[in-house]
């Protein structure tokens, strides 16, 4: 088993995803079988166990028939041998079922063998699709079975007998598997694992016929992660977070609601991330890991933008994002000084140092949590001062008093007041004889 990569639900119906819009709301959708067991109470119905086995696997609503008349051709032919053999007892009925299904069924252990597609094509299972295999047969036999999860394995129990037996599907002699020498020599060997004894409640974890079969969809999403495929993940993930929702179901969603955005800040698309937060959002409800998702974005998108002509619409933005809640103080302060620093510092290049400080001081007035933009505001005036200071000293050192006095008169029109300008006007008029 792979297996794949996290409140209650609170937001709308999942039947509403079709007509929400946007790119993202199909991926919080999931097939109407996959809806109607997740909803349903009790143990499921033989055929619609293994509906949703076939569902969770791929096969498409026109494919389900077929697909349950191999599985029941499967189950008739071990319900025959089992009668054959007069077996009667609940747990010796288990045991040879799983000795029958190796034998007809389950031909070769291939760790990405997942699906019921896998066996019923092939033969070829993992602990996974094994599992669910076995429980659907113990369903058709009457005899009461789960799902047991551990961190990268999944089997079956059986109870029978006023007890609770492990079934390690993997393996013919998977029975009751701590007391099988057999088992021992085997299971390591062929799938790289260890048995998980009952009692070691750390590491495993008894689950039901849902999220076992949902286990199936994990594996898939996890294979789909391995390509690069975050699209086809998380459309898988809906699916397993109703199935799974009292567990790990919520987590892996959003697991791969941050890997898609990932792949799309790649692209520098962080417009389409805010989308995908706020869908998400939409059908999960507030989530913390969601709203750092959305206020990422809205930085990542309008710290571009700060860095543009069209810098004002980052501050606007950035305006909009604080007052809706999705931007803190800090990083809105960040956008304001970086878009205000940019415009200010072009405007300073150009000579126009005092209009650099009237820029860079509006835009201290909208970030007060950062002195950033008042001490560039000081610098600029500092730029001009030196600016005015050093054509008068140029016109100073040739002796032309009047013109030097004139560069300073006008500079102080500007900066009136200001120490270093009226000290080299006196400069100005002493040579003058004033």
């Amino acid at each position: 088993m792979a297996l794949g990569l996290a409140l209650t639900i609170a937001g709308p119906s999942p039947a509403r995803a079709a007509t929400q819009g946007g790119q993202f709301a199909a991926y919080f959708d999931a097939d109407p079988v996959i809806l109607a067991a997740a909803s349903s109470q009790g143990p499921l119905a033989l055929s619609d166990l293994e509906d949703l086995a076939l569902t969770v696997s791929g096969y498409r609503p026109d494919d389900l028939a077929e697909g349950r008349a191999r599985i029941d051709a499967i189950l008739g032919d071990l319900a025959r041998h089992l009668d054959a053999a007069k077996v009667a007892d609940d747990s010796a009925r288990a045991e040879e079922a799983l000795s029958f299904l190796h034998g007809k069924v389950l031909h070769s252990y291939n760790l990405d063998a997942t699906t019921m597609g896998d066996i019923l094509d092939s033969g070829r299972f993992n602990c996974v699709s094994s599992a669910v295999l076995y429980l659907i047969a113990m369903r058709s036999l009457g005899i009461e079975a789960a799902g047991v999860k551990t961190t990268d394995h999944a089997f079956c129990l059986v109870r029978v007998g006023g007890r609770e037996v492990d079934v390690e599907t993997t393996n013919p002699y998977g029975y009751d598997p701590g007391t099988k020498k057999e088992f021992a020599d085997r299971f390591g060997k062929a799938t790289g694992y260890s048995y998980v004894a009952p009692g070691n409640y750390s590491r495993r974890r008894t689950v039901d016929e849902r999220e076992l079969v949902g286990l199936i969809l994990a594996n898939r999403m996890a294979q789909a992660t391995e390509r690069r495929d975050a699209r086809g993940a998380l459309s898988l993930a809906y699916g397993y977070y109703r199935l799974a929702a009292a567990s790990d179901g919520r987590k892996i969603l959003l697991d791969c609601v941050e890997n898609l955005a990932a792949d799309l800040a790649d692209r520098k698309d962080f417009a389409s991330i805010e989308e995908l937060a706020r869908t998400a959002a939409t059908f999960l409800g507030q989530d913390a890991r969601l709203s750092q998702l959305l206020e990422t974005a809205i930085y990542d998108r309008l710290a571009l933008l700060a860095g543009t002509a069209d810098w004002r619409a980052a501050v606007d933005g950035a305006d909009s994002a604080l007052a809706e809640g999705s931007l803190s103080r800090k990083n809105h302060d960040s956008i304001v000084v970086y878009a205000y620093g940019n415009a200010a510092n072009a405007l300073g290049q150009k000579g126009d140092w005092l209009g650099a400080a009237r820029l860079a001081e509006e835009g201290a007035q909208k970030a007060p949590t950062d002195r950033s933009l008042s001490q560039a505001a000081a610098g600029f005036r500092r730029n001009f001062v030196v600016m005015a200071h050093n054509r008068f000293a140029t016109l100073y050192n040739k002796r032309d008093y009047a013109a030097a006095a004139a560069v300073i008169e006008e500079a102080l029109k500007l900066m009136p007041g200001d120490p270093g300008l009226l000290a080299d006007l006196e400069t100005a008029r002493r040579a003058m004889g004033h």
